[in-house]
Parts: structure tokens; sequence; C-alpha cells
């Protein structure tokens, strides 16, 4: 079984009218973590996301778990 490599990401997402949201979010890639943000959420307009750089540190905080059922 192979073991996929996750990662935690912060995000800030950009809601319609005035407003945001920060956040950490586990995924793999940046592209798959802003995808895991915006899914089911209509309010969202944008989201940046940035990888964090002491993965360790990261893991020891809240975050969002990584969603496995994501569409391709």
């Amino acid at each position: 079984m192979e073991c996929v490599k996750t990662y935690i990401f912060k995000y800030v997402a950009k809601l319609h009218g005035k407003g945001s949201l920060r956040g950490r979010v586990e995924a793999t890639t940046a592209l798959q973590a802003k995808r895991q943000v915006m899914l089911g959420n209509e309010l969202i307009k944008d989201v940046s996301v940035s990888l964090l750089t002491n993965q360790k540190a990261a893991r020891k905080q809240a975050f969002e778990k990584l969603n496995t059922a994501l569409p391709a």
C-alpha cells in the first residue's frame, strides 16, 4: 500500500462582499488545498494558500483533515 505524503497549508478565503476566513487545511498539493476550502462553500470567491514551513509544529495546531472524497 502506498503512503501519500500530506502537508498543512494556511489559507485566506475572500468572501463575496466584505470579510475573509483564515484557517489551516491538510492536502497533498496547493491546488487540492484550494479546492478543499472552496468545496461546498458558495460564499467564497477566492482562496490563497501557502505551505507552512514547520510541518511538525503545524500538526500540533487545529487544522481541517484531508477530505479523500474530492472530485478530480
